[in-house]
């Protein structure tokens, strides 16, 4: 094409000039008539000639769901100048259009099928318009095409892909370049140059750029070290320099390669928090926790914190989506996995593969282990009671009102709102036939059926069914009606006195107790709170805190479990309804075995001094244990105040033990190691709440020479000036008019005193303003004698000296 003879540009006058590909649809299909909005993604709003954009349409009813049917779609660009054939192509199903064709033939369309993808290219520049359209609902978008420069003399930059900053020497990667004119457009015949590590001038590999493929590629050294690619674009004829000229436009990448670990990450165990393990709801849109463990080539210890990995996963057989994570201190790897409602389809899974790797490219790294951590299962609901939906049998108080409170969720504990629950009622208190009484359920999923008993003997069933889902598992009830449903007296079943390790905290103690009414009936689905003053209750979904409220069963039994990561004495208090509370036996709690062991050493000590080292050793929950023997050893400076460098010592009751260390009168460099004597624990306790211990630990010091300090220098006494100032006074009928002049900066105070009895007394103070302040005070004698006033000038607080005036008036 030459481009000589063709003006490129945009204009108000349209046309078509598009070439369309990939329309996955039979042409002019008829519309959806349930299309209700409709959305129109583009994967970019700027492209150089002839790259194409994709583009997703999407429909939706008005409730939500994806429409079915086709969408039309429209297309226009803005160009102008003479074409010449092969420079407008326009390819799609059912459009037959080419380059040949005139330029104001009419906008092209054709249908797709609703969340379909579609691709739009340009050869020319233009503002191309794309337009989806379906049963009255229509959307709008447009990207403009650009870019029709020649030669290395039209680029401005050059722009490089990001690069892993550090990769494996197992790892490979490359970097991808486009040489880009002065609007960011792609330009065409481009020739890229580049040098490695600041080695030989080398022509980067695929020759000069054509239109619609701009990008070249380097594959990246993988050589341990650090690396640097310099890549520009030659603009001078007969250029061989083996560098860029100062005017050429650079692209300079920098990466480091490290050596693969020599621990082969050839173990790895996968385990997922989804809702249910290993199960998650069809056609949802979910978030699915991934977590990796990942253990060294022994496969017993965890490997450093910080290892990088990357976790490649695929949802129901789609695109493989890598999530570059490191390992925490724990040897754990998290990443979360976005799942659409249209990914989520029954039977279809959650796949992960784990790579040792820094290369962010999927596919990329030393292959680990692989896993299907869950899988999609249609949903599937049931009616059960609220809080205690394994009870059948109900009790309701004769004579009142029976209210019976259900929930329906699917398997995975989610809610099902808006579901109309028929429930028919047999016995003493029967529904009529065909006349069901009917709840809705909330969005919680629940819902309250209420009724009055009106019958003297008996009992009732109600049968539930769900009329909305008829997938719905229904329930039915039993009520068995009783005097009176108020707790009256509550016992104890089966109790956790005793004494207990804080180690058996994750299996607990059970904790049951029994209520009952006046009658000394057993009362069930009846409310029971229970609360410790340590440690914690734990309640049958797994919820732990200082306090618990379940349900009786069948039987009127309400069962916790009890315990504590804490050492003391634990109480544990029960109430339900008005009955008093009630306070069971203690549980006991001692210390755990030995799990935790922590050092405190001084990083420095001054010849002749002495320092403590402090070893602490606890369970895993950070309670101190006592009596355990820890072993010293010293090397070089100083010594142990004993003169020693090794001996033996006990903790005592906080866990902790001491030992002085001396530092004698060298200077030097020394290091303490304290061992209690256990080997290392391999497999750290996911609840501890300290770090396990690891091995003896040793902590170096430095012996230094005191540090001599000169006191400073006593500073010279100033003497005040004093200050001149003078005192003037005149007597009005009512005041005494006194003014101050002084030799003295604004804001210096002055005090005037009066003269009563032989000695002067403090009337009022003032501050100096422009050398002058004036007093006016009140005359309480009436002109009928002199009275005596002096002014005091201070320059400061510390300014001792200062002129005084006195004056008297009559």
């Amino acid at each position: 094409m030459n481009s000589s003879g063709i003006k490129r540009g945009l204009a108000a006058s349209a046309i078509s000039a598009l070439a369309v590909v990939g329309v996955p649809c039979a042409a002019f299909a008829a519309p959806s008539t349930d299309a209700y909005t409709i959305t129109l993604t583009p994967s970019a709003t700027s492209v150089s000639t002839g790259d194409a954009v994709s583009y997703k349409v999407e429909a939706k009813k008005a409730d939500g769901t994806a429409a079915t049917g086709d969408v039309t779609i429209n297309l226009s660009a803005a160009v102008s100048g003479t074409e010449a054939a092969g420079d407008v192509v326009i390819n799609g199903t059912g459009v037959a259009l080419d380059g040949t064709q005139d330029k104001n033939i009419v906008a092209p369309s054709f249908d797709v099928a609703a969340g379909s993808t579609f691709t739009v290219s340009s050869k020319v520049t233009a503002t191309v318009s794309v337009k989806a359209t379906a049963n009255g609902a229509a959307k709008s978008s447009s990207f403009v095409v650009g870019g029709d420069k020649v030669g290395n003399d039209n680029i401005k930059t050059i722009s490089a892909s990001s690069v892993p900053a550090s990769l494996y020497a197992a790892d490979s990667a490359t970097v991808d370049l486009k040489a880009l004119d002065a609007s960011g457009f792609g330009v065409q015949g481009a020739q890229l140059s580049y040098t490695l590590d600041n080695g030989a001038k080398t022509a980067v590999p695929g020759g000069a750029t054509a239109e619609g493929s701009y990008t070249r590629s380097i594959t990246l050294s993988n050589a341990v070290g650090s690396h640097t690619l310099k890549v520009w674009a030659d603009q001078t004829t007969g250029d061989n320099t083996p560098a860029a000229d100062a005017s050429e436009p650079v692209a300079t990448i920098s990466w480091t390669v490290v050596a693969t670990p020599s621990l082969a990450l050839n173990t790895a165990g996968f385990s997922s928090t989804a809702p249910v393990a290993g199960l998650l709801p069809a056609d949802e849109a979910v978030t699915v926790p991934v977590t990796v463990k990942v253990d060294d080539v022994s496969g017993t210890r965890k490997v450093a914190a910080g290892t990088p990995v990357a976790i490649d996963v695929t949802v129901g057989g789609g695109d493989t989506v890598r999530y570059p994570a490191t390992t925490d201190a724990n040897g754990l790897a998290t990443v979360s996995v976005q799942v659409t409602k249209a990914q989520a389809v029954d039977g279809d899974s959650v796949y992960a593969e784990l790579y040792a790797s820094k290369s962010p490219l999927a596919g990329q790294g030393s292959f680990v282990d692989d896993a299907t951590i869950a899988t999609f299962d249609a949903r599937q609901a049931e009616v059960k009671l609220l809080g205690n939906g394994g009870l059948t049998n109900l009790q309701a108080t004769r004579g009142g009102t029976v209210s019976v409170q259900v929930e329906v969720s699917d398997q995975f504990g989610k809610p099902v709102a808006g579901d109309v629950l028929s429930a028919v009622i047999t016995g003493a208190n029967p529904t009529a036939a065909g006349t069901p009484k009917q709840v809705t359920t909330n969005a919680a999923g629940q819902a309250t059926l209420s009724y009055a008993d009106t019958a003297t003997a008996g009992g009732d069933t109600i049968v539930f069914s769900d009329t909305t889902h008829t997938g719905t598992t229904g329930a039915t009830f039993t009520v068995q009606f009783v005097k009176s449903t108020a707790v009256a007296a509550i016992t104890a079943t089966a109790v956790a006195a005793g004494t207990h390790t804080v180690d058996s905290v994750n299996t607990g103690s059970a904790y049951t107790v029994r209520v009952a009414n006046a009658d000394g009936v057993a009362l069930t689905n009846t409310n029971v709170t229970f609360t410790t003053n340590l440690g914690f209750i734990e309640d049958a979904k797994g919820n732990k805190g200082t306090s618990a409220t379940v349900k009786t069963d069948g039987n009127g039994d309400a069962t916790v479990k009890v315990g504590s990561t804490k050492v003391g004495e634990q109480t544990v208090s029960v109430t339900a309804g008005a009955a008093p509370a009630k306070a069971f036996d203690k549980q006991t709690y001692t210390v755990g075995n030995f799990y935790g062991f922590t050092v405190n050493a001084p990083a420095e000590l001054v010849e002749g001094g002495t320092a403590k080292v402090t070893a602490t050793a606890t369970d895993r929950f950070g309670n101190p244990r006592s009596n355990e023997d820890v072993y010293a050893t010293q090397t070089g400076a100083g010594s142990f105040s004993s003169g020693v460098s090794s001996l033996w010592g006990t903790t005592g009751p906080d866990g902790s033990v001491s030992f002085t260390l001396s530092a004698g009168s060298a200077a030097g460099a020394g290091s303490v190691t304290l061992d209690p004597g256990y080997a290392a624990i391999g497999t750290p306790a996911a609840d501890a709440t300290v770090s396990a211990y690891a091995g003896p630990v040793t902590s170096k010091y430095a012996v230094k020479a005191p540090v001599v300090v000169t006191p400073p220098a006593k500073p010279t006494p100033v003497t005040p000036k004093a200050i001149s100032a003078s005192l003037k006074a005149t007597s009005g009928s009512a005041r005494d008019i006194l003014a101050v002049s002084a030799a003295a900066p604004n804001g210096t105070t002055v005090t005037l005193y009066k003269k009563v009895k032989g000695q002067f007394v403090k009337v009022t103070a003032g501050t100096i303003s422009a050398g002058k302040k004036v007093f006016r005070i009140k005359d309480a004698n009436g002109n009928k004698k002199s009275t005596t006033y002096k002014a005091v000038v201070s320059a400061s607080k510390t300014t001792k000296a200062a002129s005084t005036a006195a004056k008297s008036v009559k």
